[in-house]
């Protein structure tokens, strides 16, 4: 007979913690429910109380023991969540790159073609210098076999910017970048356009870092839409100040999750910047966005900072 916490609970909660308790149960089968439980966690099914507060440790569980059957994926996936400490806007687990590391690891062993590149990104992120060497090696290794794989080649490009375990080389490091970009890295062509602002591997070049910045932007950078947004609000690269152009690229920066293209443009439809005629209403969508994107109390206390209210919505 079903308990009371079954009849309340989550379906994936109760199907998982269910098939913990068979040792029979297929490990795959482990793994996609596992998976399926911390999807539930996306769905905020954890804030209407249909989610028990060992939900997490259930979900650990079934990674693990699918990981310890040999399917490598379930590795990856929970190293994952100990690298952003949950999912989106779901504190399912506390930040840990050292678990995180040590999971990656356990998921080459168990064969995972993805996990070499994610275990170089997770040490350089953690700034591991004690195992920089590691990153390196893996990252390159990857890069070999994965020619296609532009993330990898933009990478890498880090770790030779950075001298992570590698000797500094700026050069190597816009070499690689350029030719992603060449290639449709939006993150490539957004480097090589931070580099030609800054000089930084050549000569600085406004009118470069401009045409880049476009470019990154036009490829999906949230970062260069931005940052376009920004140039014609100041007239950086010698643009004249436009304020419907700015307010253009910052919404296409929030359309991406850009916390502070949202607020940026929110702010702009509430004070009427420049020409723009003010918008209270659709200011507070916006201001609404970039309080979730940035953090709950993080638009107001901004907002206070400036002299302003946030409009009701």
């Amino acid at each position: 007979m079903a308990s009371y916490c079954d009849a309340m609970a989550s379906q994936s909660y109760v199907d998982l913690r269910r098939a913990l308790d068979d040792p029979r149960t297929d490990p795959q089968l482990l793994f996609h429910q596992a998976c399926e439980l911390s999807g539930a966690f996306v769905r905020n099914e954890h804030l209407i109380g249909l989610l028990p507060p060992d939900a997490p440790h259930v979900m650990i569980a079934g990674f693990e023991r699918a990981g310890g059957a040999g399917v490598a994926d379930a590795y990856v996936e929970l190293a994952a969540l100990y690298v952003t400490g949950g999912t989106w806007q779901s504190p399912l687990l506390p930040l840990d790159d050292a678990r995180a590391i040590d999971l990656y690891r356990r998921a080459i062993a168990a064969g995972s073609d993805e996990a070499p590149y994610l275990l170089s990104r997770a040490i350089y992120r953690a700034d591991r210098t004690d195992v920089a060497h590691e990153a390196w090696r893996k990252a390159k290794a990857f890069q070999v076999t994965h020619p296609d794989r532009l993330d990898a080649l933009v990478h890498a490009g880090y770790l030779l910017q950075a001298g992570f375990g590698v000797p500094e080389n700026q050069e190597a490091a816009g070499d690689f970048f350029t030719e992603a970009a060449g290639r449709g890295s939006a993150d490539g062509a957004f480097e090589v356009s931070v580099r030609s602002l800054n000089g930084v591997g050549a000569a600085q070049d406004d009118q470069e870092a401009l045409r880049w910045s476009r470019r990154a932007a036009e490829l999906g950078s949230s970062r260069a839409a931005y940052n376009l947004g920004a140039a014609y609000a100041t007239g950086r690269y010698g643009l004249v100040r436009d304020p419907e152009e700015s307010l253009r690229w910052y919404l296409r920066a929030a359309e991406q999750n850009h916390g502070m293209a949202a607020f940026t443009a929110g702010v702009m439809l509430l004070t009427g910047d420049g020409a723009l005629r003010p918008d209270p209403p659709r200011a507070a969508r916006l201001l609404s966005d970039a309080d979730y994107l940035l953090g709950e109390g993080t638009v107001d206390l901004r907002l206070g900072a400036m002299g302003l209210e946030r409009p009701l919505g």
